[in-house]
């Protein structure tokens, strides 16, 4: 969460999304692990959410 508030604010703020994406690993509020760690566990999550939808979908309407 707080590596996605620091990169919105620099890429608001110099209007350049690299620059901005860069700048929570560079300048220490996060660890690139910690960004990684983060990515899977979103990943993880919204699969689930979309396979779990899935089946219940299919369940009521056979």
């Amino acid at each position: 969460m707080r590596y996605m508030e620091e990169a919105l604010a620099e890429t608001y703020a110099t209007k350049q999304l690299i620059y901005g994406l860069k700048f929570p690993i560079r300048e220490g509020y996060v660890t690139g692990g910690r960004v990684l760690l983060a990515g899977v566990a979103y990943a993880g999550i919204l699969g689930s959410s979309i396979y779990i939808g899935y089946r219940i979908s299919g369940s009521l309407f056979e």
